[in-house]
């Protein structure tokens, strides 16, 4: 499973994203089985007409043949 890491401001964003720039703060990762995972972490972005928006993210995954894929994503609304 690749580790998380805070994303530069735009990097992830494309031409048609209404976000401008993001930063991603891992808070945890447990491994349910040796197929199963979960990550946690905090958003904190600005859309690109200024608004702040930031979330606490949980998204499970499982490993297939092909690799890991994402089973769920979950966001929970912060105060900005």
């Amino acid at each position: 499973m690749p580790s998380l890491k805070p994303v530069s401001e735009g990097n992830e964003a494309s031409d048609s994203s209404s976000v401008a720039a993001i930063r991603l703060q891992p808070r945890g990762m447990a491994l349910l089985s040796e197929t199963a995972a979960v990550i946690t972490y905090e958003c904190t972005a600005r859309r690109k007409d200024g608004e702040r928006y930031r979330a606490l993210v949980s998204s499970g995954y499982s490993k297939l043949p092909e690799g890991w894929k994402l089973a769920f994503h979950q966001q929970t609304g912060l105060k900005a």
